[in-house]
């Protein structure tokens, strides 16, 4: 289910080595073909529901339980980190025209490993919708829209989060993306 290219032990390794220097790796063309397109068709009956605090957020979200892809990549990053790792949290997201998440002082990363799967086609940048990581003031990441990519990020409870504002050039386009959070035992 896993692209073969990330079944090789000397790509596993050199994954491993970016991510514990960097603290970030961005995986392109993760999912089989198949795969991929079977998970977008699975995520289509999920309801969503809207959450809206104007001085916070706005967007639309859904609990995600597919097993499979949480131990697909619980065992993913038990390669890649040779740890073991603990699922806790999973969602998928949809952001359109007029949704965001602001920067905070309330709302921080938790301690551990977050991973975002995007499962968003044909997006314009100009659209605002990319997702950026802070700590102590400075970026350490913008996840820019970009289909059946999986950004991993190592998080820490001093990190905080934001989805840019989406606007009018969006149109009727949606990011979609599912968030997984996983932590060390």
């Amino acid at each position: 289910m896993i692209n073969n290219y990330y079944s090789n032990k000397e790509v596993i390794n050199e994954i491993s080595k970016v991510i514990l220097k960097e603290g970030k790796v961005e995986l392109q063309k993760l999912l089989e073909e198949w795969y991929y397109k079977q998970l977008l068709e699975d995520i289509k009956i999920l309801k969503l529901k809207k959450k809206y605090i104007p001085q916070f957020y706005r967007y639309e979200y859904s609990t995600f339980k597919d097993k499979k892809l949480i131990l697909l990549m619980e065992y993913f990053l038990f390669k890649i980190f040779k740890k073991d790792i603990k699922f806790y949290e999973a969602r998928l997201l949809l952001f359109k025209h007029k949704d965001y998440v602001l920067l905070n002082d309330q709302i921080n990363e938790r301690n551990g490993i977050k991973l975002i799967l995007d499962l968003t086609k044909g997006w314009n940048e100009e659209s605002g919708g990319y997702t950026l990581f802070v700590k102590d003031n400075k970026e350490m990441l913008k996840i820019k829209p970009n289909n059946n990519t999986l950004t991993i990020i190592i998080t820490d409870n001093k990190m905080k989060s934001f989805v840019k504002y989406i606007n009018h050039k969006a149109q009727d386009k949606k990011r979609i993306f599912i968030e997984l959070n996983y932590k060390f035992i």
